[in-house]
């Protein structure tokens, strides 16, 4: 009989059983990071959308809130006046906060930012009304790809 040492051949190598587990392993690894760098990608993007948007929509609100609450020339009028002319830049051609009614930009084709202005109620500023108060509510919006990505709002009185 011959020793049981001599008869196991001695194992070089991996079996196929050993190299499927680790390749399985491996994938799952790679997959979930993978998976956590799309997210992390993801998460810049929206954050990077976010704060451009920010800027654009701060620009605008700047100088709205810069301009007078009524046109002197027409004090009842609300809106653009017919005698007011749209130079190249429509940000600096306008000259009361009213001329923002309806307004709107097409930066390029995914970003557009928008503004609106309307009267509310002292009392009750969330209230929105025809008649003429001594506060109007300004709002503008940012948007991607038609997506609202922020919006700023701000009141601004009439001895403001």
């Amino acid at each position: 009989m011959k020793p049981l040492s001599t008869s196991i051949k001695k194992r070089n190598g991996f079996s196929l059983l050993e190299v499927l587990i680790s390749t399985i392993l491996v994938a799952m690894i790679l997959i979930s990071s993978l998976r956590l760098w799309a997210e992390l990608l993801e998460k810049r993007i929206t954050s990077s959308h976010e704060l451009r948007a920010a800027y654009l929509a701060q620009q605008v609100m700047t100088r709205v809130l810069s301009l007078r609450f009524c046109d002197a020339e027409h004090p009842l009028s609300m809106g653009r006046e017919t005698d007011e002319i749209i130079q190249d830049s429509f940000l600096e051609s306008v000259d009361d906060i009213d001329d923002f009614i309806g307004w709107s930009e097409r930066l390029d084709e995914s970003w557009t930012r928008r503004a609106d202005v309307s009267y509310v109620l002292p009392s009750a500023p969330d209230v929105e009304v025809v008649d003429r108060t001594s506060l109007k509510k300004i709002t503008v919006t940012v948007f991607f790809r038609d997506r609202v990505v922020t919006q700023l709002v701000a009141l601004k009185g009439i001895h403001s």
